[in-house]
């Protein structure tokens, strides 16, 4: 009697231990649904270029020289142009993601910047190397919604065969779309903004001499807003 006792002691305690595994594991698997249906943090526009753009074609010839008359001869569109790039993050919805983690947030934003300005679209990259960097940047934090200055390029800008070709005007456009779009949207918090050439400035925003000041200022005021 007594080692019966014992045994089904044994079984019971197996069992309930086999119930919190299951539950657990339920749970880990609710967890993992859930976060898979987590809405994305980040949009990204596609890239246009500011101006009307002409079609150019490379012709081109290629030769195995390994293999006995094995080549071709084709054609490959391409155009080169001066792009508007644009991304936004909903800051608090990634604070909320990232499990209201503020140093591991600041973080996060920080390293997306900074992939969004040195990364380029990669298709063709090894025909045509277009390893550019941004002409002008312009970051800010704003509390009412995201707003994308696309509108400045409704009209291409055009330019003179005697002008320097199309940056210094797309910049300029930019620069004046920032300042109207105010009359429909609050002011932001804080802007920044960081040009290769001189002679562009932008009112109410805070003029940054590198991208690491760039990013540096604005971990500080991400930092001071969570």
């Amino acid at each position: 009697m007594i080692a019966d006792s014992k045994l089904n002691e044994k079984i019971k305690k197996e069992n309930e231990k086999g119930k919190k595994k299951k539950n657990i594991d339920n749970e880990e698997k609710e967890e993992s649904r859930i976060n898979l249906n987590e809405d994305a943090s980040a949009q990204i526009a596609h890239a246009i270029s500011t101006h009307g753009v002409q079609t150019e074609f490379d012709y081109f010839t290629a030769l195995d020289d390994l293999s006995n008359g094995v080549a071709m001869i084709d054609t490959i569109e391409y155009n080169s142009s001066t792009l508007y790039r644009y991304g936004n993050v909903a800051l608090h919805e990634l604070y909320h993601q990232m499990k209201e983690n503020k140093e591991e947030t600041k973080k996060a934003i920080i390293l997306f910047v900074e992939a969004f300005l040195k990364s380029l679209p990669s298709g063709k990259i090894n025909s045509f190397a277009n390893q550019t960097i941004p002409s002008s940047v312009v970051v800010s934090l704003r509390k009412d919604r995201p707003v994308s200055l696309v509108g400045a390029f409704e009209t291409p800008i055009k330019t003179k065969l005697s002008q320097e070709g199309y940056v210094n005007e797309s910049i300029e456009a930019m620069f004046k779309e920032y300042q109207k779009i105010q009359r429909f949207v609050d002011k932001p918090e804080i802007s920044f903004y960081l040009n290769l050439s001189e002679g562009h400035v932008l009112e109410g925003a805070k003029e940054e001499i590198n991208l690491l000041d760039l990013l540096n200022d604005l971990g500080k005021e991400i930092n001071n807003r969570l």
